[in-house]
């Protein structure tokens, strides 16, 4: 049949086949029990009842609906974005578009929405990602109990925003914080008032502080090797290499007071002999001798208290 074919009350085809080269317009029913090829186009106004394979685009398919070709293949609904369109999977579940929500994967049972891998239908399936109907999300895991559960490691390129963030739940597991070597914080605490806590990865000026509710230092570690507890205007306690002072920043001997100090109790000074050197004007020392006996150093001699 070279040109146009039309049925207008019904034909059926039990055997044999039909080939037709130009279109075919059907209004009435159409039943084929064998092949038929069309080169053209095919319209109807009735049902169309095929008991075997539909290839588009191919002549053997091998599935109920076999379309090859490239580039856009299915258009469903037209092109108005006010309308509805979705394709029914067993009335059990709806891909397509809804003009008020815009694309949807939607489920109509109990069952949970899965993307997995597999290489059959159904079977032997690796999931990736699980989304319950109770809504918890599972990345690597078909057993969330949270929100968002992951199992594996995560990587988030910008901010992550909590109400409250559990570290540990554990004592096997860790929080593990990697830098990039800026001087900005690879971890900090922002109060109402400002930073409370941060750690810096520059290895360069301050490494580690916690903060007072003012964003003003109160125990800050320093890439000098130097470790401060107190405001920095006044500091309390200042560890510097092996020297600490005392309301300085800059202690040059192991203890070092800048102010009045009070004790309470006895301060023991160990005997030395021969007297230490290079001290400080003012400096107190106990002799090993027989009796011991203190000195008083006054810049250039020790001499004995009695």
């Amino acid at each position: 049949m070279a040109n146009e074919f039309k049925i207008k009350n019904g034909l059926i085809v039990d055997q044999g086949g039909v080939q037709i080269t130009g279109s075919l317009s059907v209004s009435g029913s159409f039943n084929l029990g064998d092949d038929i090829t069309i080169d053209g186009n095919i319209s109807g106004s009735g049902n169309a009842y095929i008991a075997g394979n539909v290839g588009i685009g191919t002549t053997t398919p091998i599935a109920k609906l076999n379309i090859f070709g490239t580039d856009q293949l299915i258009q469903i609904g037209d092109t108005t974005s006010v309308n509805d369109a979705y394709i029914s999977l067993n009335n059990r579940g709806f891909i397509g578009f809804d003009a008020s929500q815009g694309m949807l994967w939607q489920a109509t049972t109990s069952r949970p929405f899965n993307i997995a891998h597999g290489s059959d239908w159904g079977t032997s399936l690796q999931s990736r990602l699980y989304i319950k109907t109770s809504g918890e999300v599972g990345i690597g895991t078909t057993t969330p109990t949270v929100k968002l559960d992951v199992s594996g490691s995560g990587r988030f390129t910008t901010s992550v925003t909590a109400s409250n963030m559990l570290v540990s739940s554990s004592g096997n597991n860790t929080l593990t914080v990697i830098g990039s070597g800026s001087s900005e914080p690879v971890f900090q605490v922002i109060g109402s008032q400002g930073q409370l806590f941060s750690v810096t990865d520059d290895f360069t000026g301050s490494l580690f502080s916690v903060n007072d509710i003012s964003g003003l230092p109160l125990l800050d570690v320093d890439s000098s090797e130097t470790i401060t507890l107190g405001i920095f205007t006044d500091p309390g306690i200042t560890v510097t290499g092996s020297n600490v002072g005392f309301g300085t920043a800059t202690p040059t001997q192991r203890l070092h007071v800048s102010g009045t100090a009070l004790f309470n109790n006895i301060i023991a000074l160990e005997a030395q002999d021969p007297l230490p050197t290079g001290v400080l004007t003012g400096s107190f020392a106990v002799s090993a001798s027989s009796p011991p006996k203190p000195y008083f150093y006054d810049g250039t001699n020790w001499n004995a208290l009695y």
